[in-house]
């Protein structure tokens, strides 16, 4: 057990997510858990990632204005992307809260059982 736990440790936050997401499944599956379709729908939602374009750019647009270098389009843009990233934050908290709610637990708990931190980014 330990072995597959350390094997976790070197992978990328998306590689993580999806290995998590993939035990959850397989735990549902082995114990018979019938998730409603509500609760599949705001999982679903919950794991839903922004497209890689747009993290990138992002990510692009940061070091730029990390090194001053930004035109003001790029400015511009950049404000943009942050607006996406942190509607999508949003959308995920709520969707994070009504499932806890559903599940009849606290954000916290329910934070716990699928492996998320306080500080756990998904863009």
């Amino acid at each position: 057990f330990s072995d597959l736990v350390d094997s976790t440790v070197n992978l990328q936050t998306s590689e993580f997510d999806n290995f998590l997401r993939e035990v959850h499944t397989k735990r549902a599956q082995t114990h018979k858990l019938a998730l409603s379709n509500e609760e599949a729908d705001l999982l679903k939602k919950i794991y839903r990632k922004l497209p890689d374009s747009v993290l990138r750019r992002l990510n692009a647009l940061s070091e730029k204005s990390s090194a001053g270098l930004l035109t003001n389009e790029e400015h511009e843009e950049l404000i943009g992307l942050v607006e996406i990233v942190e509607n999508h934050d949003a959308e995920r908290v709520e969707d994070l809260a009504s499932l806890a709610i559903l599940r009849g637990i606290t954000l916290r708990e329910l934070m716990g059982q699928l492996g998320l931190s306080k500080h756990h980014s998904n863009p």
